[in-house]
């Protein structure tokens, strides 16, 4: 075959790779993100799989009991609850009815 020849077209390949290739990214996207959450939440730093609910608590119960040693935070009822306590002791003014990005808790 000379520079000038076109290669030999096989009639069994796909004319269109990129098709394919766009197809199959596109599926991949859409499963890889059906899977994730609908959006990340954070409390104090810590990342929140219940709304932050049980960061909030945790909060609240530090300031009732006016902790102020991350360490005196163990023996929670769960690990955001130990969170919630230790964001007190780093941050005792903030709200503990809102996330990191000022959204409600409830």
């Amino acid at each position: 075959m000379s520079l000038d020849e076109s290669p030999p077209i096989n009639n069994d390949m796909p004319q269109h790779p990129f098709t394919i290739l766009g197809l199959t990214c596109a599926l991949i996207t859409v499963f890889t993100t059906s899977s994730l959450p609908a959006e990340a939440r954070y409390f104090g730093g810590y990342h929140c799989t219940d709304h932050c609910k049980g960061h909030a608590a945790g909060f609240q119960w530090a300031r009732q009991r006016r902790i102020a040693n991350p360490n005196d935070c163990t023996g929670g009822p769960s690990q955001s609850h130990i969170q919630g306590c230790r964001a007190y002791c780093r941050d005792r003014m903030r709200d503990a009815t809102k996330d990191d990005d000022g959204r409600p808790i409830d």
